[in-house]
This record gives C-alpha cells, sequence and structure tokens, in this order.
C-alpha cells in the first residue's frame, strides 16, 4: 500500500492526536507524581500540539533471517513558550492498529 493511501484512509493526523489525548489521561491517571515531573515547569493548558512527521519503517534491529518488521510512525511535538519540549510517537501497524507509543523529553 503506497504511503499516502494509507495516511488518507485512516486519517492518521486525528489518529495520532487522539492517541496522544488518551496517552496524557492515563498517563496522568497511572503515576500522577511523574506526570507532574514530566510537567513541572509547564502549564499544561497551554501546550501546543504540532503533528510533525510520518514515515514507513522497515525495521530489521534483532530480526532473524529474512525478517522485518514494517510499521507506520507518526510523531506530534509538544510546544511549550516557542519551544519544542518533548515528541510523542504512536506505531501503527499496516491495517492502522496501534502497537505502542511513546512520550519523551526533547
Amino acid at each position: 500500500m503506497e504511503l499516502e493511501q494509507w495516511l488518507r484512509k485512516y486519517n492518521v493526523k486525528e489518529m495520532v492526536m487522539r492517541d496522544l489525548n488518551f496517552y496524557l489521561s492515563e498517563y496522568k491517571k497511572e503515576d500522577e507524581e511523574d506526570f507532574k515531573d514530566f510537567f513541572r515547569n509547564v502549564v499544561f493548558e497551554n501546550i501546543k500540539y504540532e503533528f510533525h512527521s510520518v514515515s514507513y519503517v522497515i525495521n530489521t534491529w534483532h530480526a532473524t533471517e529474512n525478517e522485518q518488521r514494517k510499521y507506520i510512525s507518526a510523531k506530534v511535538r509538544l510546544e511549550y513558550e516557542e519551544t519544542t519540549f518533548a515528541e510523542y510517537e504512536a506505531i501503527y501497524n499496516l491495517q492502522g492498529e496501534g502497537e505502542d507509543d511513546y512520550l519523551r523529553l526533547v
């Protein structure tokens, strides 16, 4: 499947923003202390979310012979006071299902 067709079919921008909102709400519920530490110097309501990139990845790291892991990676930058401070990455399989996601400081 061509990447641009996949992006339209699954509406990746809407999908990754929905998953980011879910991630943040679960993060706050499950580990409020860590959540507060992560966002300690940020007024949460003033964060801007910028869809950053999407890529088709063929990963052969730790793969056995002829094995490849293929997936879509979508990233959103979190900006506060004109500065990017974190990035959210969501990993989707080729059927449009979420497989993993990460939030990291940059």
